[in-house]
């Protein structure tokens, strides 16, 4: 066993002796983490129907804070939870560069492993979250040593570099001119200028340390025009294709066909003002990504460009907001099914007969700011229990309409879930799960009463409230019975691990705690050096020993 597997295992150890020896210790990180699984799922920063942006914003900041305290090492691991979103990626990220670690203190992760976890998070994130988390990081002033090592790593060490430039390039010189400093940026833009046999011996070490150490040396011309670019430097004779491309386009529209829609757009705009969007939605349409081919449906079919369009390539939650935009199509139910399916195919609990309330309320079209999505996600998930459950699915629907033209379910009314619960009970499902955000107002409290009656008459069966949306005031998911069902958060419906932790968690937190950080090290240590390996990066022999341990037990609702 190498000497990195031996220190990961003494930790763990030391970790678990540690929560066995404290029950009240290992109860309070379960309680915190818990609260924080569920921010971690489902909150976007964004107002609800019923809390503002800044309430949201407070109790998401709250949750990832009281984790960080507990350990930095734990807060870092849960980077790794199914299911978490790319939101709380993105805190984790900021909140461990601006935390600086404290020598005297023992963490669970060494700085060399937090470091690792890192690197992973920026792999893993969209390149317009990472470069919207590096501009804030300069909002704030987060510039010490790791913050400036990350950017540099992520930006300059990426094979898409030459499609950032063109996409993203505001962004990416804030990013960088934070990394570098004013001083060092101004430097550097000098000797950019110059050619190559024609800058000084000081300057070309001073390129190699700041810029071409972060990439292999035959990127190293490609690496120079790229970031001469983004500082203002365009050559006509760039030999990046895409940089080429932009420049000519300035002359010739059609010479921009290579370009990102939105780059040429403004091109177009400010070069060729007699050309129409259309022209330029048919010269780039083979550059659009998925979410732009679903998102230009409608201007596509306006402008009387063919843009294809795959459904399977989408969510099932993206789907269902789709069909609210466009109307239900066969294709789009066929997808749905099939999505349905899959997503059933890894769902952890298994069930002969499956009850299913859905609340749609009015409170379920959630804020404006996320119009309908806590309704498409319920949708999603409910097809995918219909799929799950092996013999018989029951439906009920709290509240709401279906719109005669999308022929979909508009949330709409108040919440009369009691009523809907007890004609699901009559059916006689074996498991029920109710999906909703936790307010219920026709009347408060009666669903609780009715679970509660049921339970004294002898109802053993497994109750689930999946909810969609965080509740500032509950700082995570609300309740619709606090003591008589179990709460989890949902964010997809092919992404039901991350709930399932939780339930694990309120079960037996002193084993789930380890094991559930001991798997997370061992799937993002396996998950950064395959990836390693795919971009043929030398493997060290402690590394190639790592790849190929063996996994932990994976953990499961079942055990």
């Amino acid at each position: 066993m190498t000497e990195a597997l031996q220190l990961r295992n003494q930790s763990m150890q030391r970790f678990q002796q540690a929560l066995e020896s404290s029950v009240e210790q290992a109860q309070k990180t379960a309680n915190t983490l818990e609260q924080y699984l569920d921010i971690a799922a489902i909150s976007t920063g964004r107002a609800s129907f019923y809390n503002t942006q800044e309430e949201q914003v407070a109790a998401e900041s709250n949750a990832h804070a009281t984790l960080l305290a507990v350990d930095r090492g734990i807060y870092a691991l849960m980077a790794g939870l199914p299911g978490a979103s790319d939101r709380s990626l993105q805190q984790i990220l900021q909140h461990l560069l601006d935390a600086p670690r404290q020598a005297e203190q023992s963490y669970l992760l060494s700085e060399d492993e937090e470091a690792t976890v890192l690197a992973w998070i920026c792999e893993q994130l969209p390149i317009t979250r990472l470069l919207k988390l590096f501009v804030s990081m300069r909002q704030a002033r987060v510039n010490n040593a790791r913050a400036r090592k990350l950017i540099l790593r992520s930006i300059l060490g990426s094979h898409r570099l030459p499609l950032w430039c063109t996409r993203y390039r505001k962004k990416l010189r804030l990013a960088l001119s934070h990394a570098w400093g004013q001083r060092m940026t101004s430097i550097l833009c000098a000797i950019l200028k110059k050619p190559e046999d024609a800058r000084e011996k000081h300057e070309k070490r001073i390129l190699q340390q700041q810029v071409l150490r972060f990439a292999p040396a035959h990127k190293a011309a490609s690496l120079c025009e790229c970031v001469s670019f983004l500082f203002g430097n365009e050559a006509e004779d760039a030999k990046e294709p895409l940089l080429r491309s932009y420049h000519e386009a300035k002359s010739s529209l059609e010479a921009g066909r290579l370009l990102p829609y939105e780059t040429l757009e403004g091109l177009r705009s400010t070069y060729h003002k007699d050309r129409t969007s259309a022209e330029v939605l048919e010269l780039t349409k083979k550059q659009l990504t998925d979410g732009q081919k679903i998102g230009l449906q409608r201007k596509a079919e306006e402008s009387q460009v063919t843009v294809e369009m795959d459904p399977l390539r989408y969510d099932a939650t993206r789907l269902y907001l789709y069909a609210y935009a466009r109307g239900m199509t066969q294709e789009i139910r066929k997808a749905l099914k099939q999505k349905a399916q899959e997503a059933a195919g890894l769902f952890p609990i298994q069930a002969d007969r499956v009850g299913i309330l859905v609340d749609a309320s009015a409170s379920m079209a959630g804020h404006d700011s996320q119009a309908l999505r806590p309704i498409a996600t319920s949708l999603a998930v409910c097809d995918m229990l219909q799929e799950a459950a092996r013999i018989e699915a029951f439906v009920e629907i709290a509240g709401g309409r279906v719109d005669e033209q999308t022929q979909m379910l508009l949330p709409e009314g108040e919440s009369s879930l009691a009523m809907g619960l007890i004609r699901l009970l009559k059916k006689g499902p074996d498991t029920l799960f109710i999906l909703s955000d936790g307010y219920e107002n026709a009347p408060a409290g009666r669903l609780a009463e009715v679970i509660e009656q049921a339970r004294k008459l002898g109802l053993k069966m497994p109750i689930y409230q999946l909810s969609p949306v965080v509740a500032a005031e509950s700082a995570g998911v609300r309740s619709l019975a606090p003591t008589q069902i179990a709460t989890l958060p949902i964010n997809a419906a092919h992404q039901m691990g991350l709930p399932f932790f939780k339930a694990m968690l309120q079960q037996e937190p002193q084993k789930a705690l380890p094991l559930l950080c001991t798997e997370l090290w061992c799937g993002l240590q396996k998950k950064q050096l395959a990836q390693k390996k795919r971009t043929n990066k030398p493997l060290a022999s402690s590394e190639t020993a790592e790849l190929n341990a063996p996994q932990p037990p994976a953990m499961s609702a079942a055990s």
